[in-house]
């Protein structure tokens, strides 16, 4: 019962965050318990010097070459394969942030809102058609880095995307 209310309420803080006007920031110390109610652990992304948690019912998939072709560098999927979370990393021509969100704008992205993950600023955005929530960040190098977590019509998982996106942050 405890670790549903503590799920329940991470997930609360974050749709709060991803829907919020203001920019909101998340962090894991706020994640850390409902992390550990459900069960998971780091991973760490070598590459880009990142680290983020993922459930324990989450294997890791080699990305296909389509996949990686879009710059994917990273996915897990749910036992069930219903739910997935990729980390892409893409040429962002020198864009922030800000540019970026207009370009999403452009492009028909949805609910694009400003964040911050662990000091860190962020965008969060959904893609409605392909049922995905996005976080983005902009790196030093120019590169865009986004998770994007599918499917958003399934309650359950958007706990754990909660916590998952409550965890991103730099490699230690």
């Amino acid at each position: 019962m405890k670790a549903r209310l503590s799920l329940f309420l991470v997930l609360i803080l974050t749709l709060t965050a991803l829907t919020a006007s203001a920019e909101t920031e998340l962090k894991w110390s706020d994640a850390e318990s409902a992390a550990s109610a459900a069960g998971g652990s780091f991973v760490t992304l070598d590459k880009i010097a990142l680290k983020f948690w993922i459930p324990r019912s989450f294997s890791s998939v080699q990305p296909d070459e389509s996949e990686t072709e879009s710059g994917i560098i990273s996915s897990f999927i749910s036992a069930d394969e219903a739910s997935g979370v990729y980390v892409q990393y893409i040429e962002g021509n020198g864009l922030g942030l800000e540019e970026y969100a207009e370009v999403l704008e452009d492009q028909g992205y949805t609910f694009i809102k400003n964040m911050r993950i662990n000091g860190h600023n962020a965008l969060s955005f959904n893609d409605t058609e392909n049922e995905a929530v996005f976080i983005a960040f902009a790196t030093e190098a120019g590169m865009i880095l986004q998770f994007i977590f599918l499917p958003d019509t399934d309650e359950d998982f958007m706990e754990l995307v909660s916590i998952i996106a409550a965890s991103i942050q730099p490699e230690e």
